[in-house]
This record gives C-alpha cells, structure tokens and sequence, in this order.
C-alpha cells in the first residue's frame, strides 16, 4: 500500500498545473482550448509526480484486521 505522502506527492505537480491552468482559463482560453489545456496540464505534471513519489515517497504494511 502506499502511503498517503506518497500519493501526495504523485498527484501534486498535475494538481498545481491544473489550477494555474484554470485560473489563467478565463483570461486567456476559450471553449475547447481551455479543456485541452487542463488534459495537457495534468499529463506534464504526471512525470514529475510519479519521479517525485518513486524518489521520496513509501510504501506502508498493509491493514489486516484481526481476526
């Protein structure tokens, strides 16, 4: 199982690409620009998350309930 500082840290780059990408949509963008900029926000930040999460993430035991 992973921990969650490691999912954090997969999903983090794509999260704040994302949001700088939203919050320039309404000044820059329009209709389909606008969601082909969030896709590609998301698929840059990806490579960068999951490096991040390999290099300082963890895995943790898994939760076995006792029985």
């Amino acid at each position: 199982m992973l921990s969650r500082k490691t999912i954090l840290l997969s999903l983090a780059p794509s999260l704040s690409l994302l949001l700088a990408v939203g919050f320039t949509h309404q000044y820059w963008l329009t209709g389909w620009e606008a969601a082909l900029a969030v896709v590609a926000a998301y698929v840059a930040g990806m490579p960068l998350g999951v490096w991040a999460a390999r290099r300082y993430g963890r895995l943790v035991t898994p939760y076995r309930p006792l029985v």
